[in-house]
């Protein structure tokens, strides 16, 4: 059995929810800036499409913070 964190630091052992939390929590940053996820856990690390050498590395607090600002 596998334990895995959430990005609100509860924990699941199934590992569709896993992806599917850290999926919803960086589709708004991904839909506004048209960057892909390449990586997550503790954070994400984002990337132009096909651009590996392109990256960005974001905290949750600071995904959430942008998912606050793009819903207004």
């Amino acid at each position: 059995m596998t334990i895995r964190r959430l990005p609100d630091g509860t924990y699941t052992e199934k590992n569709q929810e896993y992806i599917d939390a850290w999926t919803d929590l960086v589709k708004p940053i991904e839909d506004a800036t048209g960057l892909v996820m390449y990586a997550f856990d503790p954070g994400a690390i984002l990337c132009e499409p096909g651009r590996l050498s392109r990256t960005v590395s974001l905290p949750v607090w600071f995904i959430e913070l942008l998912n606050k600002a793009l819903a207004k």
